[in-house]
């Protein structure tokens, strides 16, 4: 199949910029003389997908190969699957239109769960069979995963060929080199030669036998030479490859900003965590790594936020350092930074204060239980006075709200814990007057590798019980996760094989997008588990045996199931376990770095007073610049346009100016928005600059930065004081090309251009304002029924 043409339908979507692709940075590598075609694939919407930082890592490394070539896709949104069903269309790539039949391998990352549906449904609406058994044929691609989700592989063993197990930066490397020698050979032998690789888990390679309770007995090879454990991948953060070219999307995401990891793992061991146990050892980045790879990011991509990324950035041995340098380097070009997973200290206020000192809008802590008796349970070092005495500190530094997340269902929990929320939470609301406070509840979910790993999930009304006392007793809004979605979540994360068919019948069912409340349906869900004849309440509500075959057994992530099982006695007896940077626990993982983690470099003095020196330079000069609008740039929104060019002229190094306030925006004006779909050879912006410019030196400039299918067609400098293009535009011309019949005489506005059978070529006058007419609406009017608009242009503007 050639490629896919989404055109003719993409406006009947609710967001066509999902499927648009042509984003700034996106790479566009040649089809037919790249050698292994690879389709990383996210199974959620495009939003949440770009914002993952681990698909943007493969991205790079699998596109600067020269053999290979990554294009992405996300899992379309029912709008969009019903408009690819209905044409009978399969699933595409984004970057080439591809289907996914088409590539050798699809790769999909796996971050929760809930998402396996989609993991599947993706795999249905590329025309592939879903079970690995019936891929055999080389006809079909190699379907591999990998991320957090594939330390238990398990409920997803029938449909994945390979899983890629731990760091993703060193495997898909030797897992592609390797591949590329044996692609020649039969599927069988391909699996069997790649399992060979470390980190490479192949499901078909391997039997599972269970005892008569239904719990596993065993988990071997199939063959010798296919290891009996898989042992995950561990790379060196600092000579790891990272993105300099980060892509930037055509719509708003959810993490719209550069994403520097500085470190990844975690120092800490709460109990209750998977990741503090699979990404151990903990690993840093060292400040000028971070440094140099900030300053490309920054200069690719026109980002004006960072933000750091790791399980605790206030664990990051220079933090401060870091950003005394970063904060005094960027500040003229307006660049904020974020700190997410702080922890409640001083240390940490004293951080959230140093990169937000102008607009403070919220702190996020999480406490996750109300007594100090369960966080010593969990391992979670947080008191009641550091959470109180945090929040004071921000709150009189001018934080406006605080968000808390705690869990319900914890091991060992008792009524006492769950009170213990509500006085907290008092307690705060009583010393902190007119603080924002909202809370934020889930249900404990026992992870593979986690300390709880054996213990069960509460029963749903026990859950729902205690959700109900705290909405009743808390004098603060009350949010929670859906308590059916949460036990489903605590299913898969302890499931074994059996689960696959319960997967598929989800799918014949209609579940997707299990993670959205409004397309979850937990009845359908239930007659899948009836039809499998399977109880869930079997790997969810169950305490697994020290001595039991988990499903996950086969897998070694480092830390030893003996460490695991010993600090899951100690909770049990309220004893806790020091951080690693503290004391080393033995844990099992090797090649630790914990020396550099035991000192932590103190807050220069004139660090605070650096950021709060900001000047606004007034404006000097006004450039009004004309630019067309077309192809698939014409399905971006007037909102992601202003983004977009605001990222262009700062890569184009342009000196703007900055409005005055709490939180400055560059100083630009457009013209009236054009509506998603409209293309244009007449869009205007005014930009004001701090210092004057040549204006064929700006022109010249900035064009080079603009993504596809914009094109600055012309610039000219106009008086500071002229007003807003909003202000003095009142009207616009356009151009369509419409198949149908009109239903008689023409409004005075419009008028035939050209007539050539079905096909008409009309032009529109119509006024823009408070009195706006569209012009699609105008063909409702003046078309019978069954017209297609093939064309909407706006070719001028008309001024006041």
């Amino acid at each position: 199949m050639t490629q896919i043409n989404v055109d003719d339908f993409l406006l009947e979507v609710e967001r066509p910029a999902r499927y648009s692709n042509n984003e700034y940075n996106s790479i566009h590598k040649d089809w037919d003389t790249t050698d292994i075609k690879v389709a990383l694939a996210f199974p959620d919407i495009y939003e949440i997908g770009m914002s993952n930082l681990g698909l943007k890592i493969l991205y790079y490394i699998i596109n600067s190969r020269p053999d290979t070539l990554a294009e992405r896709v996300y899992s379309p949104w029912v709008d969009m699957e019903k408009a690819l069903t209905l044409r009978s269309l399969p699933l595409f790539s984004l970057e080439s239109k591809r289907p996914l039949k088409e590539f050798d391998v699809i790769g999909f990352t796996l971050q929760y769960e809930m998402s396996y549906t989609n993991v599947l449904n993706m795999l249905k609406m590329s025309h592939i069979p879903l079970k690995s058994a019936d891929r055999m044929s080389e006809k079909y691609p190699l379907v591999i995963a990998g991320g957090p989700c594939a330390f238990n592989p398990e409920p997803l063993a029938d449909f994945i060929d390979i899983f890629i197990i731990g760091d993703g930066e060193e495997a898909i490397v030797e897992f592609l080199d390797n591949y590329k020698k044996v692609r020649h050979l039969d599927k069988q032998s391909q699996l069997i030669q790649l399992a060979r690789v470390q980190g490479i888990y192949v499901p078909a390679l391997y039997n599972v036998s269970y005892n008569p309770d239904q719990t596993i007995k065993e988990i071997t090879p199939k063959y010798s030479d296919v290891p009996a454990k898989i042992k995950k991948r561990i790379t060196n953060l600092e000579n790891a490859p990272y993105p300099d070219k980060f892509i930037l999307p055509n719509l708003n995401i959810v993490h719209n900003r550069a994403i520097m990891e500085v470190m990844r793992g975690c120092i800490r061991g709460c109990r209750f965590c998977q990741a503090t146990m699979i990404y151990r050892p903990a690993r840093v980045r060292s400040k000028e790594n971070v440094k140099q790879l900030l300053d490309r990011i920054l200069t690719t991509s026109g980002f004006e936020e960072v933000s750091f990324s790791s399980l605790s950035t206030s664990d990051y041995p220079e933090i401060y350092p870091l950003l005394s340098e970063l904060i005094e380097k960027y500040e003229k070009e307006k660049v904020s930074f974020s700190l997410p997973s702080l922890r409640a200290d001083n240390f940490s206020i004293n951080l959230a204060n140093l990169v937000q000192q102008v607009r403070k809008s919220g702190l996020t802590f999480a406490p996750e239980a109300g007594t100090m008796r369960l966080r010593n349970i969990i391992n979670k070092d947080i008191t009641d006075d550091d959470l109180i005495n945090s929040i004071g500190a921000g709150y009189k530094a001018g934080w406006k709200g605080v968000k808390l997340y705690f869990m319900i269902g914890l091991p060992f929990e008792t009524q006492e814990d769950i009170e213990g929320i509500v006085s907290l939470v008092k307690r705060l609301k009583s010393l902190y007057k007119g603080l924002n406070l909202n809370v934020n509840v889930a249900p404990f979910v026992a992870k593979a590798f986690s300390v709880f790993q054996w213990h069960n999930q509460e029963p749903i009304d026990q859950i729902r019980a205690k959700k109900d006392y705290l909405k009743k007793h808390l004098p603060v809004q009350l949010k929670w996760h859906t308590m059916e979605l949460s036990f489903l979540e605590a299913v898969f994360a302890r499931g074994n094989r059996k689960l696959g068919q319960v997967l598929a019948n989800a799918v014949e069912n209609g579940c997707r997008f299990d993670q959205w409340d409004e397309h979850f349906n937990n009845t359908a869900w239930q007659s899948a588990f009836t039809k499998s004849n399977i109880d869930p309440g079997f790997y969810a509500n169950r305490v697994m045996g020290q001595e039991e075959v988990l499903p996950w057994s086969h897998i070694d992530a480092g830390v030893s199931q003996e460490f695991l099982w010993t600090d899951y006695q100690k909770a049990k007896n309220m004893e806790t376990t020091p951080d690693c940077h503290l004391a080393c626990s033995s844990c099992g993982v090797e090649e630790c770095q914990m020396d550099v983690f035991r000192k932590i470099e103190a807050l220069p003095a004139t660090l605070t007073q650096l950021s709060q020196h900001r000047t606004i330079l007034p404006p000097m000069q006004k450039i009004r610049v004309k630019f067309s609008k077309k192809g698939e740039a014409k399905y971006i929104s007037h909102l992601e346009l202003m983004v977009m060019f605001n990222r262009a002229l700062r890569r184009a190094k342009i000196p703007m100016a900055y409005s005055q306030g709490f939180n400055p925006h560059p100083k630009m004006s457009f013209g009236p928005p054009l509506a998603v779909g409209f293309e244009s050879e007449a869009e205007l912006v005014d930009i004001e600059l701090t210092n004057y410019l040549e204006l064929s030196t700006m022109i010249k400039n900035l064009s080079r930065e603009m993504p596809p299918g914009i094109n600055i067609m012309e610039g000219q400098e106009v008086p500071l004081v002229t007003k807003s293009l909003s202000a003095s535009i009142n009207g616009a011309v356009y151009e369509l090309i419409i198949d149908g019949q009109l239903t008689g005489a023409l409004p005075a506005y419009a008028q035939v251009k050209r007539e050539e059978g079905a096909r008409i070529e009309l032009q529109m006058q119509l006024p823009l304002g408070e009195k706006n007419i569209r012009p699609d609406k105008v063909c409702a009017e003046i078309f019978s029924p069954g017209y297609k608009i093939k064309q909407i242009k706006r070719i001028k503007l008309l001024f006041r």
